[in-house]
Formats: C-alpha cells, sequence, structure tokens
C-alpha cells in the first residue's frame, strides 16, 4: 500500500509542468547545471542519480529561495568537455554543406510517447525543416550523441535507447565512451527496425549515415586522456 502511496506521489510531483517550473526557478537562482525529466526524476545531466525529492519540493515549493539548502552537482569531466568540443567542430566545418543545425548541451527533445524530456550532449536536425513546440523542445532530431560517464552510462544505455528511438525522425544515436575508445551507433534501418555497430579502433571512421558524413575517430578522440 505505501509503495502504492509513493508512486503516486511520484507522479504527481514528476509532471512535464513541474519540471519546467523546476528549470526556470534553478536558473533564476543562478543554478549551471542542466537537467532532464528521466523515469526516476529529474536527473543532473553529468548524473543518473535523481535529486532528492525533497529538493525538488522545495524548489518548487514557495519558500525556495528562504533558506540556505544547497547540492553537490557532478561535473562534466575534461575527457566529455574534449569530445563534445571535437564532435561540435567537426560537424560545424560541413552544417552549411549538409543543411544541419548542431545544438550542444542545451537542447530537449520531444517525445511522443512519454512526458520525460531527454537533453543529448549534441543533437542535430534538418535546419531546413527542424521544428521546435512552445516548450523549445526540438521535435525532429536526425542523430543525438551522447557521451559516457560513469554516472550516466546506465541511462544512456539503458532507458534513453528506447526513448531516442521512439522519435521518428531520428536515424541515429551515437554514444561514445571517454574513458577508452569505444564508440556505438545505433541506427534506423525501416520502420522499428534498428542496427548497431560497435567501433573500438581510433583508427576506424564512425560513418554518420543520416547526412552521408565520415567522423574518425582519431579526431572524435583529440587530446583526451584514456584510463590506464
Amino acid at each position: 500500500m505505501q509503495v502504492e502511496i509513493d508512486n503516486l506521489k511520484k507522479a504527481s510531483l514528476y509532471t512535464l509542468e513541474n519540471f519546467l517550473l523546476f528549470v526556470e526557478r534553478a536558473e533564476e537562482r543562478g543554478m549551471e547545471q542542466k537537467f532532464q525529466l528521466m523515469s526516476e526524476g529529474i536527473v543532473p545531466t553529468h548524473s543518473e542519480t535523481p535529486l532528492p525529492h525533497w529538493f525538488v519540493e522545495y524548489v518548487l515549493s514557495k519558500d525556495f529561495g528562504t533558506q540556505p539548502i544547497s547540492l553537490q552537482f557532478e561535473m562534466a569531466t575534461y575527457n566529455h568537455n574534449t569530445i563534445i568540443f571535437n564532435i561540435n567542430k567537426l560537424l560545424m566545418l560541413v552544417a552549411d554543406e549538409k543543411d544541419i543545425k548542431v545544438y550542444v548541451q542545451g537542447t530537449h527533445v520531444y517525445l511522443e510517447i512519454s512526458s520525460k524530456t531527454p537533453m543529448p550532449d549534441i543533437a542535430g536536425t534538418d535546419k531546413t525543416s527542424e521544428k521546435w513546440n512552445k516548450l523549445h523542445q526540438l521535435i525532429n532530431p536526425l542523430f543525438v550523441f551522447e557521451v559516457l560517464s560513469k554516472s550516466t552510462k546506465n541511462i544512456d544505455k539503458g532507458e534513453k535507447v528506447e526513448l531516442y528511438q521512439s522519435i521518428d525522425s531520428l536515424k541515429e544515436y551515437i554514444i561514445i565512451d571517454q574513458y577508452k575508445p569505444h564508440v556505438t551507433a545505433h541506427r534506423r534501418t525501416g520502420a522499428n527496425k534498428w542496427e548497431q555497430e560497435i567501433l573500438t579502433s581510433l583508427g576506424s571512421t564512425l560513418t554518420l549515415e543520416s547526412i552521408n558524413h565520415p567522423i574518425p575517430l582519431a579526431a572524435i578522440y583529440e587530446g583526451v586522456e584514456f584510463e590506464g
């Protein structure tokens, strides 16, 4: 019985409307951390641990800002930021040629099947037909990238695969390991059909088939400091 009550409280707390209000209030208070609404609650983008319920309730309450309460958020690593910088640089070089727009670490994508709102590390869309809803969620990404960290790998390799694959416009979901050369490409091959390619050598080349563009792994990992 208590489990059912807890689930009802969770469902009423973690609505899209409350999430957007949470983000608005967090930004007003100068929080630089980005957040996603996932199955377990509101999750910082560089973590898979949801924020404590009490903290979310406090931010949403009329008392927010009246007490000196704060949380320590996990920050992106050097490797994570380096990989994002490299990919963005490589894509921006061909953005005009390929008629795409590239958005980095700040764009929520819209999910028709769910009120969840993930924020990929990189999202690309056709600039001639990109669509946004009134909540400023990207409706029709062509491809998304996520860079794995030790604290986000379960979400990125689990829940987000299903969520991203539900987007009709999405052609590729690329997952990049920041600790070793390891890239997993999920590609749409037909209606409700996806294939997976895994690349583990710096001499390999990732082909971003949605825009027919090769990306060498050596360029993705340029300047990255591998473990071991």
